[in-house]
């Protein structure tokens, strides 16, 4: 008999034997190793008593006791001696357990006590050649292959201003590797600390050099707030260049995170003005909003003429006409139906489900800062005003839409009359907006058919006689200074659309053209050659 402490004898060549009697078997619960699928524990049953054998195992193949099994070995030894397909299909899954899995012992230093870390991941670790061969396939950095790809990566994130993240993002690498392959992405860092910067410095000195060239400047100005809170300063430059070509860039955003003050703007626009060099013999004329700082900012930056932005004098002439107490019962009623009709799902579907077009139509809610979303606001409610009558009279809404009460059509008729006298200042406000050349012969002879159009007659209703005086009264003191009226009138003289001048008399138009005249004899020979 071989010795029992000989290593090399297989362990269970004396164990395997006719399993005794036993009741039923038991796989213990708290193992993971996979041989039990294939042995468990008999449970013997001695004077009305149960007890489980937790010593030994019987093979579930071929029902033979295994003994000493609080190890796996005999196990292993009995399945790969006697049942050799299930050996090798059970050692396959295994392996490949295993391959998908890394363990490693970390010693912490701040306690005595191992601890061990199991890290998985989806696929094996990389060879040290497999990495070789894979670093040795893809472009260079510095080829010029991969430099176009991240040139194009970097305009991507500044163009449609994307955040620095989205190279870490798993389906936009995998995109680029689907795509190439060879190319291997940069960090977010060489981003934001090199292609960023550098295109930044190769598109400031083409602006430079732009700047160079034109001879007539004048510039646009605005402050606006960020999401995170922050003051911001944007200034835009429009010129001529010896062709008469239109020219416009954003030169400049800056941080304006001290008080709005009128000399604190005017010194951070000189400073920007010196910076590009934008000064020019026959001055910097600027637009600005109809704030009172600007006043102020204008002249600390010597800047002039000073011009206040149309659209936005459009915008506070409406918002006047808009909040007169006579209107606001029609804007309540409608606010409190679009706000209904936004926080029920239901009440929504229900409202597409009623328009016949293919495409469908939401209310819209006004901004109270801007006019001509309470004019789309009151025009599609009055396109929508049957459906939403029909829905929130229906008996499935009238219990949540209780206290909404749609309008009448008396009212409806009214308020398109009331439609009918903001109609033209929308179309004022859209066509400033979508301008893409310059708007100054514009202004006089817009603001002469807004004074025109909002003059009152005997057919108006209460609610339009207050519009009208509203807007009429706040528009009479814009634009009304000598040096405004001299200038609107020479912009619109000089376009060929407007130079009848219909607003001034005979006297006034022969007197503006002879001012024209003077002025142009003033002017150098060349820019006239030029100009021809």
């Amino acid at each position: 008999m071989a010795d029992e402490n000989n290593n090399d004898v297989e362990p269970d060549v004396q164990c395997d034997s006719p399993a005794p009697a036993y009741v039923t078997l038991s796989k213990p619960s708290n193992v993971s190793s996979k041989i039990w699928d294939f042995f468990k524990n008999p449970v013997f049953e001695s004077d009305g008593k149960r007890s489980v054998d937790r010593e030994n195992a019987v093979c579930t193949l071929c029902h033979k006791l295994i003994k000493n099994c609080k190890g796996t070995q005999n196990m292993w030894f009995h399945l790969e001696r006697h049942h050799k397909f299930e050996y090798t299909k059970l050692k396959g899954r295994v392996s490949q357990q295993k391959s998908s899995a890394t363990v490693s012992r970390v010693d912490l230093k701040s306690s005595s006590v191992d601890k061990t870390v199991t890290l998985t991941v989806d696929k094996p670790q990389t060879t040290i050649k497999e990495l070789f061969d894979k670093k040795h396939k893809c472009y260079p950095s510095n080829s010029q292959k991969a430099v176009k790809i991240t040139s194009a990566i970097g305009k991507f994130i500044v163009g449609d201003l994307q955040p620095l993240s989205v190279v870490d993002k798993p389906y936009f690498r995998q995109l680029l590797n689907i795509m190439d392959p060879l190319y291997t992405i940069p960090t977010r860092c060489y981003f934001a600390d090199t292609v960023i910067p550098s295109m930044y410095t190769d598109i400031r000195a083409k602006v430079e050099n732009k700047l160079k060239l034109l001879e007539s400047i004048a510039i646009t100005t605005d402050s606006w707030t960020s999401r995170a809170c922050q003051s911001y300063l944007t200034v835009t430059v429009h010129g001529l260049d010896s062709g008469w070509n239109l020219h416009s860039c954003v030169v400049a955003t800056r941080l304006l995170d001290i008080s709005h003050t009128g000399i604190n703007v005017g010194e951070a626009l000189s400073s920007i003005i010196h910076e590009f060099d934008l000064q020019r013999p026959s001055g910097i004329a600027v637009v600005t909003d109809n704030a009172a700082n600007m006043d102020i900012a204008a002249k600390t930056a010597t800047l002039s003429p000073h011009v206040k932005c149309f659209a936005h004098t459009v915008n506070l002439a409406c918002q006047k006409g808009v909040k007169v107490p006579e209107l606001q019962n029609f804007l309540s009623k409608v606010r409190k139906i679009v706000t209904f009709f936004h926080k029920s799902t239901t009440a929504t579907a229900a409202l597409a489900a009623g328009q016949t077009t293919d495409k469908k139509h939401k209310l819209i809610h006004d901004v109270h800062t801007r006019w001509n979303s309470t004019y789309d606001m009151l025009e599609r409610y009055v396109e929508q005003h049957e459906n939403v009558t029909r829905i929130l009279s229906s008996n499935d809404f009238r219990k949540n839409a209780k206290g909404l009460i749609p309008l009448t059509p008396d009212e409806v008729g009214e308020l398109d009359k009331i439609m009918e006298v903001l109609a033209p200042l929308k179309g004022v406000t859209t066509a400033m907006c979508k301008a893409t050349n310059a708007t100054i012969s514009l202004i006089s002879v817009f603001r002469s058919k807004i004074m025109n159009a909002m003059q009152p007659n005997d057919c108006d209703s209460e609610v339009i006689l207050a519009m009208k005086n509203a807007i009429r009264e706040n528009f009479s003191k814009r634009y009304n200074s000598p040096e405004d009226v001299e200038l609107f009138s020479r912009a619109s003289a000089l376009d060929p659309r407007f130079k009848s001048l219909p607003g001034l008399t005979n006297e006034e138009r022969d007197e503006l053209f002879a001012k024209i005249a003077t002025k142009a004899e003033m002017i150098d020979i060349k820019v006239i050659a030029n100009f021809s």
